[in-house]
């Protein structure tokens, strides 16, 4: 039952229609500057080669046909084969394509963590190969209150570009590696600063109260700085040297 209700809530949340760039996958708040035209068209296009989206076919219960069997998103290329994504985008995959603006290559899960909504993919050829390049991460002064965040619509031609700020309310529970801003995004959807460096993915989903949150590099590196230490080998336990008084 909270297999099927899981599915339901990410049907819900997290499908897109690739063909259709207008369906928006966020917004800015009231209040919310647009940004210039000619900007907005410069930024889009070097966005468009730093994000990574993201079709999932989903593993189906011949029990519950009418459930989705795809979920779409967005991640980023970390590396050159490799992409960091909402943890969701691929539950339940049975196979995963991503896409850049020359085409798609088959992916692999590689890390899967759920409870910091945090999954590594990789493909098997340079990310190069579909238009996509690898991102840098933003320092600490693009985490600092009201530092201009932006994000795309989607990665399709003719894509436009959201901006916001970085929201910091002290009277605001904090929670280390995630920050807040103005833009409403979801479908794990990146976001840049102001030198479109990497700040981090929409972790929303259907039944988060606050959708302005996402995820950050501190929590991505945990994620797998964590994964790395469970796969180290233990090492065999060495005796003690016997005491001189006991030889």
């Amino acid at each position: 039952m909270k297999t099927q209700l899981t599915r339901i809530l990410l049907g819900a949340a997290l499908l897109s229609s690739h063909s259709s760039p207008q369906t928006a996958f966020g917004q800015a708040m009231p209040g919310v500057a647009s940004l210039d035209l000619e900007v907005s068209n410069a930024n889009a296009a070097k966005l468009r080669s730093r994000v990574v989206f993201i079709e999932s076919t989903l593993k189906i219960d011949p029990e519950q046909p009418l459930l989705p069997d795809k979920a779409t998103g967005y991640g980023v290329a970390l590396s050159s084969r490799r992409i960091v994504a909402l943890s969701f985008l691929v539950q339940g995959a049975q196979s995963i394509q991503v896409s850049g603006p020359q085409g798609s290559l088959p992916a692999q899960v590689i890390l899967y963590d759920v409870e910091r909504r945090v999954t590594i993919l990789e493909t098997a050829q340079d990310l190069k190969t579909i238009g996509l390049e690898a991102i840098q991460t933003a320092g600490p002064t693009a985490w600092e209150a009201d530092a201009e965040v932006f994000a795309l619509t989607s990665n399709l031609e003719g894509a436009t570009v959201l901006s916001g700020v970085v929201l910091v309310d002290p009277d605001y529970p904090k929670f280390p590696g995630l920050l807040r801003t103005t833009l409403k995004l979801g479908a794990g959807m990146p976001i840049f600063d102001g030198k479109l460096d990497f700040l981090g993915y929409a972790r929303t989903v259907t039944w988060d109260q606050d959708p302005l949150m996402f995820v950050g590099m501190p929590v991505i590196n945990a994620a797998m700085t964590a994964t790395r230490a469970a796969a180290q080998p233990r090492k065999k336990r060495e005796k003690p040297p016997r005491p001189w008084w006991a030889k």
